[in-house]
């Protein structure tokens, strides 16, 4: 069974930004769209993808737009939106600020999946939650933590099966790999990646 079959993308562009004071994942950076770095990455693999936003702006794009389902309740209600619309097993969650996530990383994420576990990144000891591949049959553990507003997604995590994937060698190698774009001084640090 090819990858394609069992797995898709969700990308979360449904946050606040209220940091950037705007919305993050089509804020323009070089010629492009924050979003579109991470879409460009992953025509590279055979996987469905579908967007997670509220803003009208990302039904320009060519991918499925889903509205979130939980208001107000972050990433734990963007994964919950993103499992109960996926028609895969595994959903691949990444957040729309990573733009410089590479094909190495995803590729190495890909390679540990293990039945019914989280596969979740980790940096210097840091999980990552939201650069992670998470089972759809959490669904219901999803809907239960949101119902009892237990919404951080590292215990979340440390509580279900799940497997650490290492990246310290890929991010020593590119410092920005892993960099969450939050402000408007995090655009200006990373200028120089995306020229």
């Amino acid at each position: 069974m090819g990858t394609g079959s069992i797995i898709e993308v969700s990308i979360l562009a449904g946050g606040k930004s209220s940091r950037m004071g705007q919305d993050k994942g089509m804020l323009q950076m070089g010629s492009q769209p924050m979003i579109q770095y991470l879409l460009d990455t992953f025509q590279c693999f055979d996987m469905p993808l579908h967007i997670i936003a509220n803003h009208p702006n990302y039904r320009s794009l060519v991918y499925p737009v889903y509205e979130d389902l939980c208001i107000e309740k972050g990433p734990m209600g963007g994964l919950y939106t993103a499992l109960l619309k996926s028609r895969s097993s595994l959903v691949l969650l990444i957040s729309c600020d990573s733009p410089f996530i590479s094909k190495t990383s995803i590729d190495r994420l890909l390679s540990n999946i293990e039945d019914e576990k989280i596969i979740v990144s980790v940096v210097q000891d840091i999980i990552n939650p939201l650069f992670a591949i998470y089972p759809v049959s959490l669904v219901q553990k999803v809907w239960l933590n949101i119902q009892e507003n237990k919404l951080k997604m590292t215990d979340f995590i440390l509580e279900s099966a799940h497997l650490k994937v290492g990246m310290d060698d890929i991010h020593k190698k590119d410092p920005f790999e892993f960099y969450n774009i939050n402000s408007p001084s995090d655009v200006i640090l990373c200028k120089s990646k995306w020229k």
